[in-house]
């Protein structure tokens, strides 16, 4: 089942693909170039909850990441929940010690392909 995304959740999806292809952290949101723990916006690697998220101006930056969010959920297999435990898999399903950084690319690229197939 492909979740259609509005084109700007699609694009914080893009987004969280650049950000990680660039840097992944796991075990904190965000870290500097030195992988020290820091701040999204001073960050150099980023944990794919933090990528999802991660807007300059933080203006919708929930609303769109929760979006982008639910459709990443169904390729890694996550159940959908409130958006009070979003949270709680995805910083769960990035943190497991064996997941590679190759895999969190690998999920987002395909969360976009299934949402550009909805959108046809």
């Amino acid at each position: 089942m492909s979740t259609k995304l509005s084109e700007q959740a699609l694009g914080q999806l893009r987004r969280a693909l650049f950000l990680i292809s660039r840097g992944w952290s796991q075990g904190c949101a965000a870290r500097n170039s030195l992988g020290e723990p820091c701040g999204s916006l001073e960050g150099s690697f980023w944990s794919l909850d933090a990528a999802l998220y991660f807007r300059e101006d933080y203006s919708k930056g929930f609303e769109l990441g929760f979006e982008a969010e639910t459709s990443l959920r169904e390729v890694i297999g996550l159940k959908s929940v409130p958006e009070k435990k979003i949270f709680q898999g995805t910083v769960a399903w990035n943190d497991v010690p064996t997941r590679t950084k190759e895999e969190v690319l690998t999920a987002l690229t395909k969360a976009i392909l299934r949402a550009t197939k909805a959108e046809i």
